[in-house]
């Protein structure tokens, strides 16, 4: 159990920081909230990109995490950002 716990926070950051990431964005960019008025294509287009660059800190995490040699806190933010991205075309092919 004790080896699973690393893998497990991985996990669980990766899932987090890319909505902690997208709370920031729409901080630092209210106008973007502001969007809904358009057709659902263009949205969906603007949530795609939005997704996308919300998961580049795990990207900077799990490069930093492989620096350190923590091999499977690595592992679990690579299983939750492909979690992710399987979300992400599922939405974007899908719906």
């Amino acid at each position: 159990m004790k080896s699973r716990v690393p893998s497990l926070l991985g996990a669980l950051c990766g899932l987090i920081i890319p909505f902690l990431s997208l709370v920031i964005i729409s901080k630092v960019r209210p106008e973007l909230l502001l969007i809904q008025q358009y057709s659902f294509e263009e949205i969906q287009h603007l949530n795609i990109q939005l997704m996308t660059v919300a998961m580049l800190p795990n990207v900077a995490l799990f490069f930093m995490a492989i620096q350190f040699n923590r091999d499977k806190f690595s592992q679990g933010i690579l299983g939750a950002s492909l979690l992710l991205i399987a979300a992400l075309f599922i939405y974007r092919f899908l719906l």
